[in-house]
């Protein structure tokens, strides 16, 4: 609440006296800045307003710190307020999955944008209510030997009547933390499958190296989850990789990523 109320009042003093400032929700805020504004101006306005935001707020003697994302529309590429009010919100989610504390004005561009995660989610939904998620095996070569010492596990949506799907064309659904999630349960279910049927034919594979998501990681249970699904199915933990972006290092979340590795390897995977 306090952090809320000292936003509100830089916000206030920010602007002129015919400009609005409104709480829209939540930590969200909206500020209406009347008459003609060129994207410069709205760039030089916002880099001020982001430096004033992050000035630590004392709150019983100790400092908070917090960060702002702003998002920014004109009324010249919006044909109504509700628009224009979209167009804003399109902005700040560019801004936030850009990096925290940052500025973007809103483009066609990311109305497109938009519109093609909306899609990848339906996609992605429709193939895991459809049971259509499968993985498909890239091998892994020894360039000095030319042997095959182990393969990675790669997402296809196959969905009937159409060519297989690689993960680009569902990739928002990884950014979810709810379809991340069942999208990794039915990779790692599907790899099991497979594994447990090589092991039983007695064909050597290596290992197989499976990637994991930011959204999953940050869950906590990741290791867990897996290593039940290990020891139901009586495969060594040895069996399996895991592969993970550099992304899954930065940010918010990384004392669960590290916790999740430790435990994983200490249970040798």
């Amino acid at each position: 609440d306090a952090v809320l109320l000292a936003f509100a009042d830089r916000l206030k003093r920010a602007v002129r006296a015919d400009d609005v400032v409104a709480r829209l929700g939540g930590d969200e805020f909206a500020l209406l800045l009347m008459g003609k504004h060129r994207a410069g101006e709205l760039e030089v306005f916002a880099t001020k307003l982001l430096e004033q935001l992050t000035e630590p707020i004392e709150h019983h003697g100790k400092p908070i710190h917090c960060r702002a994302s702003i998002g920014a529309s004109s009324c010249s590429n919006a044909e109504s307020a509700q628009n224009m009010l979209k167009h804003a919100d399109l902005a700040l989610y560019e801004a936030k999955a850009s990096g925290r504390g940052g500025f973007r004005l809103y483009d066609p561009g990311m109305w497109s944008g938009m519109l093609l995660r909306r899609e990848m989610l339906s996609v992605a939904a429709a193939a895991l209510r459809g049971n259509f998620i499968a993985p498909y095996y890239q091998p892994k070569v020894d360039l000095k030997t030319g042997e095959i010492f182990g393969f990675e596990a790669l997402l296809r949506c196959c969905i009937p009547g159409q060519e297989p799907m690689g993960p680009d064309r569902v990739a928002a659904a990884f950014e979810d933390s709810t379809l991340a999630v069942n999208l990794s349960d039915r990779m790692v279910d599907g790899v099991i499958k497979d594994i447990a049927e090589w092991r039983a034919a007695g064909l050597p594979f290596g290992h197989v190296a499976i990637n994991a998501a930011l959204a999953e990681l940050r869950r906590g249970d990741f290791a867990e989850r897996l290593l039940a699904k290990l020891k139901k199915a009586k495969i060594p933990p040895a069996c399996i990789q895991i592969e993970v972006t550099e992304s899954v290092l930065l940010g918010r979340g990384i004392d669960h990523v590290e916790n999740t590795f430790n435990r994983l390897a200490k249970m040798g995977i």
